[in-house]
């Protein structure tokens, strides 16, 4: 009889546990995505003046853009012309939150790799 109650309870916890985790989960995959299309999040909170939040935005996006790897991170020939994509593709948007991307330093820690 014990064990039987032993084994209830630790169905209880477990399915309690479960549940929180997946509630965890779901709250951390909506604080990484970033809203399609993002152009509206970003303009929603540059007019009511939440710039961090529109800069974080930003951020995820270009972190997200299929050009991020190649123009931050991997030595490829084609890196530099990756970069003026990417600085072409973002650069008003980095302006209005008053941001740059100094792609000297990105392509000196590249060079360290």
């Amino acid at each position: 009889m014990n064990l039987e109650i032993i084994s209830v309870i630790l169905s209880i916890i477990i399915l309690i546990c479960f549940f929180v985790l997946c509630v965890n989960v779901s709250a951390i995959k909506k604080s990484v995505n970033v809203p399609q299309p993002w152009q509206a999040s970003f303009s929603l909170y540059c007019s009511t003046g939440q710039i961090e939040k529109a800069r974080d935005v930003l951020l995820k996006a270009i972190m997200h853009d299929s050009d991020c790897a190649r123009g931050f991170y991997l030595n490829v020939p084609d890196r530099l012309d990756v970069q003026k994509r990417i600085e072409a593709r973002y650069g008003e948007y980095l302006k209005i939150v008053d941001l740059t991307i100094d792609f000297n330093k990105v392509n000196e820690y590249i060079s360290k790799l």
